[in-house]
């Protein structure tokens, strides 16, 4: 692990399955800590964390539920939704999702929002990855068939990885 920062962060299902089907789930715990609610946990079977793997299951209750209300006008999925009452319990924290709908509500709230290609390019700027193996992430992210991106994104992240100055 780098000498940054570690943020805490809240993990949507997208992150843990798409960075875990490239093999790069390692880059997970730069977040820390990182909190998964159990819903997601539940859509997340897929995923295989590696061995040392550090996350934290969280229950989210309803108090925590109805404290989002009236605040979004958007259809959230129950994991999102969750993670998104979670953030509202850990001010600060990231909100790590894949979901297109899931990314706009949160900015409006104020929360930063970073997804699995995000991710990759602050594992460049912490030292986590290399500039190659940075770049062969998001090839294969880009590639990878659970996750709808676009060329066009991953050309604008490996973009950034040439410009990226270190955190």
């Amino acid at each position: 692990m780098s000498d940054a920062p570690r943020p805490s962060a809240i993990c949507d299902a997208g992150p843990l399955i798409h960075l875990g089907e490239i093999g790069a789930a390692r880059l997970l715990p730069q977040f820390h800590p990182l909190l998964v609610p159990a819903s997601v946990w539940a859509e997340a079977v897929s995923f295989r964390p590696p061995t040392d793997f550090a996350w934290e299951i969280t229950a989210v209750g309803e108090a925590d539920r109805r404290a989002l209300e009236g605040r979004l006008v958007t259809q959230l999925d129950p994991g999102e939704a969750d993670c998104l009452a979670l953030c509202s319990r850990h001010p600060g924290a990231i909100f790590l999702t894949d979901d297109l709908a899931a990314r706009r509500a949160p900015q409006r709230l104020g929360i930063t929002v970073h997804g699995s290609v995000g991710i990759i390019v602050r594992s460049f700027r912490v030292g986590l990855l290399t500039r190659p193996e940075a770049d062969t992430a998001l090839v294969a992210l880009r590639d990878c068939r659970s996750l709808f991106v676009t060329k066009v994104i991953i050309d604008l992240a490996r973009e950034e990885l040439a410009d990226a100055p270190p955190i």
